[in-house]
């Protein structure tokens, strides 16, 4: 009984969701639109952006380059739809059950883009090369130092050495962002993103380009905070003494994400019910870290400032 139940209800997921594609576009080529976005502002504020002064460059577009301004403020807000979307995309195919359609190999690269994409998302906050940048590469590097026997390696090859940031300009730019654009591609089997979507994400970032430009801090006190999507990680790194914990629960929520289209039916909504509880925790964990968190990430209420 049970049984006919979930196959009844997934029924009804799936044919609210065919309704649902005849009207609007899909979450899929929502995130693909506001990558192909992303990319190609991106392409275009590469020209004044120096990677060897990144602070320099980008103070320097906002005081003397309106376009180039524009153009970075909708790199910023097309990737950040293209980080939600691509949440929103995964939650959908997992009510729909349409995982377990999608072949091995397909949702081995699928499981292997989630760290390219956040890597792609830190390194741009990276190379901004303000205060908050700076915060996130010391994390980041601190990280990677301890993943155990590769993390050194690991972090030299993501990273570069020392301070100079022209290896993560080029994964960035090139080597990440190549390969989550294959796996796009062969995800929504479009090499380029369809016309409806691309209108709604490009009008939406024009419009907060316009009105919300994208931000660069200087001050000691806001570099405290990270990427809204990484500040759950850091209040965590806050309760726990060893971060290597915190790097082993990612790799365990991989290794979860990629098994659950291969395991019975039973266990795979088990798992997905665990997913999603592991989603909520860290938001509520994001929440406390945003709203409750001031200088040197001391608790604060959000109203007493």
């Amino acid at each position: 009984m049970s049984i006919r139940k979930s196959l009844s209800s997934e029924n009804i997921l799936n044919k609210s969701f065919r309704r649902w594609n005849r009207v609007a576009p899909t979450f899929g080529h929502l995130d693909f639109s506001a990558f192909f976005i992303a990319v190609v502002s991106g392409i275009i504020i590469t020209v004044p952006y120096d990677v060897n002064n990144p602070s320099g460059s980008i103070q320097e577009i906002l005081l003397t380059d309106e376009s180039a301004s524009f153009f970075r403020s909708i790199h910023y807000w097309s990737a950040q739809f293209f980080l939600i979307f691509v949440l929103l995309h995964i939650i959908e195919y997992f009510l729909i059950g349409r995982e377990e359609k999608i072949t091995a190999g397909s949702w081995l690269r699928i499981t292997l883009s989630l760290p390219a994409i956040i890597y792609v998302m830190l390194s741009g906050y990276i190379l901004k090369g303000d205060a908050e940048g700076t915060m996130a590469l010391r994390i980041f590097a601190g990280l990677l130092e301890n993943i155990p026997f590769i993390g050194s390696q690991l972090g030299t090859f993501l990273l570069g050495p020392g301070s100079n940031m022209q290896v993560i300009y080029i994964h960035h730019a090139a080597t990440a962002t190549i390969f989550i654009w294959i796996v796009i591609a062969e995800h929504v089997r479009l090499f380029w993103p369809r016309l409806i979507p691309l209108a709604y994400i490009f009008s939406t970032s024009v419009l907060l380009a316009v009105f919300v430009p994208a931000p660069l801090t200087w001050s000691s006190y806001q570099g405290d905070k990270g990427p809204w999507y990484f500040v759950g990680f850091q209040e965590i790194l806050h309760w726990i003494s060893r971060p290597g914990i915190a790097i082993t629960a990612f790799f365990i929520f991989l290794s979860i994400f990629f098994i659950i289209p291969r395991v019975e039916k039973k266990w795979r909504s088990r798992l997905k019910i665990a997913m999603l509880f592991l989603l909520i925790s860290y938001g509520a964990f994001s929440a406390a870290g945003w709203f409750f968190r001031g200088e040197n990430w001391l608790f604060i209420l959000p109203w007493s400032r």
